[in-house]
C-alpha cells in the first residue's frame, strides 16, 4: 500500500488533477475515478508526444473510440499502473484492449479486484 506522499512522488510532473484522482481512487476504490485517472493519463502522455500543454482539466472519454495508443504508451501506462496500484497487469490482457470499451472494462474489472485498503 503506497501512502499519499509516495503515489504524489510517482506522479510528479503530472498535472494536480490527476494526482488528485489517484489519491481518490486510493481512498475510494471507485472504477469510475480509476477510469478518470486513465484517461487523464493518455491525454498527457498524448500532449506530450504532440509537443502541447497537456489538458488543465479532467478529461472526458467516450465509449467506442478506438483506442488510439502506440505500444510504447501502453507499456508506459500500465508501468505506471502496476506501480501506483501495486498490481501486475499480463501481456496477453493488454493486447484485447481495442478502444475505450475494452478499456473501461478491464478497468472495472481491475478496480473490483483490488481490496479496499
Amino acid at each position: 500500500m503506497l501512502s499519499p506522499d509516495q503515489i504524489r512522488n510517482k506522479l510528479k510532473g503530472y498535472p494536480d488533477h490527476l494526482v488528485a484522482s489517484c489519491l481518490e481512487f486510493e481512498n475510494t476504490r471507485d472504477p469510475e475515478v480509476l477510469k478518470r485517472f486513465v484517461s487523464g493519463v493518455l491525454e498527457f502522455f498524448a500532449a506530450d508526444a504532440a509537443g502541447t500543454s497537456p489538458p488543465d482539466d479532467e478529461p472526458v472519454a467516450t465509449g467506442n473510440e478506438k483506442l488510439e495508443v502506440d505500444s510504447v504508451t501502453l507499456a508506459e501506462v500500465v508501468f505506471l499502473l502496476e506501480g501506483l496500484l501495486e498490481i501486475e497487469i499480463e501481456d496477453e490482457t493488454l493486447r484485447g484492449l481495442q478502444d475505450r470499451k475494452d478499456l473501461d472494462r478491464f478497468l472495472d474489472q481491475t478496480a473490483r479486484a483490488i481490496p479496499h485498503r
